[in-house]
């Protein structure tokens, strides 16, 4: 049996940041993850079970995460790729803003596909380099005001973690 399904494609364009950092790898990964709490696990299913009102969620994680953003579980690339016989450091981060999570989802459910925000720090001889996606464009592409100024929302909170970072805010972030 197949179920019935019309399909729609849209395309769309999409800007990815790499930052060359003068910085040790184990030192900005340090300061990255000292920036960007984890999200405890625990809080997040206290809230799916009704144990904690999703406000109080929320205010607790702007206690936490300052910068709006926390980190769900991150990927050591780096040390699992090793064995495939590339050893170069690589760690990737998913970045969770649930604020700007349930904004959007009230907006369009579908534009939840570009959170949470993807970084990747990869080690570079005597540097580091720091690839994101600018997740205002992804979010611009639905063509609805609410979600482009989401978006805009979530490339100047993204800027202001790298400032948090000691690391320029590039270009596209600018205010």
């Amino acid at each position: 049996m197949s179920y019935r399904t019309a399909d729609e494609t849209a395309e769309h364009g999409a800007r990815r940041i790499t930052l060359r950092v003068a910085a040790p790898f184990d030192e900005l990964r340090a300061r990255i993850e000292a920036e960007v709490p984890e999200l405890d696990r625990a809080d997040l299913d206290a809230v799916a079970q009704g144990r904690t009102p999703w406000d109080d969620f929320v205010r607790g994680l702007s206690w936490e995460a300052p910068n709006g953003f926390v980190r769900l579980p991150t990927d050591d690339l780096g040390r699992v790729l090793s064995v495939a016989g590339r050893d170069a450091a690589a760690v990737g981060y998913r970045l969770m803003d649930w604020a700007a999570a349930a904004r959007i989802h009230r907006i369009e459910p579908a534009a939840l596909l570009y959170l949470p925000v993807r970084m990747l720090l990869v080690a570079r001889g005597d540097e580091v380099a720091l690839t994101l996606e600018q997740p205002g464009l992804h979010l611009a592409s639905f063509g609805l005001n609410k979600l482009t100024q989401a978006g805009v929302e979530l490339d100047r909170r993204l800027g202001d973690l790298l400032e948090a970072l000691d690391i320029a805010r590039p270009a596209a972030l600018r205010r």
